[in-house]
C-alpha cells in the first residue's frame, strides 16, 4: 500500500512539474519586424504585407508591382523597354494606366504575376509579339513582359 502511495505522489509531482515548464514557456508574436508573407490583391496579382512595427500581425496588401528587400522598382529591362516604346509613341509593355487602361489600340492590359499589370497585346505565336518581348505565353495568348 505505501509503494503505491508514493508512486501517486511522484506521479502528481511529476504532472505538476510539466505544468509549471510549459506555463512559463515564452510566448511568441504571429510576426517579426522585417518579415514579409505573400497575400492576393484585389485585381488577382500577387502582392505582399509586411509585419506591423508592433509585431502584433501584417499590414495590408502591397500590390505595387515591387519586392520587398530589393531596390523597389520594376525590372531595369522593363522600365528600358517601356521608355522606348514611349518615346515611340506607344504603350506596349509599359505598367498600365489608371484603372488598367492602355492607350494604343490593341493593347490590353495584363497581369503578369512578378512583374505587375502591364499593356500587352494578343498573340499566337512569337512572332506575333514585338521585340522587346521575349516571346508567346501559349497558356495566356499575351505576349511576355521581358
Amino acid at each position: 500500500m505505501r509503494g503505491l502511495l508514493v508512486l501517486a505522489m511522484s506521479s502528481s509531482l511529476f504532472v505538476l512539474v510539466v505544468l509549471v515548464v510549459l506555463a512559463c514557456s515564452p510566448s511568441y508574436a504571429p510576426c517579426y519586424r522585417g518579415e514579409y508573407q505573400g497575400c492576393r490583391c484585389e485585381s488577382g496579382a500577387h502582392g505582399y504585407q509586411a509585419c506591423n512595427v508592433t509585431e502584433d500581425g501584417f499590414q495590408s496588401c502591397v500590390c505595387d508591382g515591387t519586392t520587398p528587400g530589393v531596390d523597389g522598382g520594376r525590372d531595369a529591362s522593363l522600365a528600358d523597354a517601356a521608355a522606348q516604346e514611349a518615346s515611340a509613341g506607344g504603350t506596349f509593355l509599359a505598367p498600365c494606366g489608371a484603372n488598367g487602361a492602355c492607350s494604343e489600340p490593341g493593347n490590353l492590359c495584363f497581369s503578369f504575376p512578378s512583374k505587375g499589370q502591364i499593356c500587352t497585346k494578343k498573340c499566337t505565336t512569337a512572332s506575333d509579339c514585338p521585340a522587346p518581348s521575349p516571346g508567346c505565353t501559349p497558356s495566356n495568348g499575351v505576349c511576355r513582359a521581358p
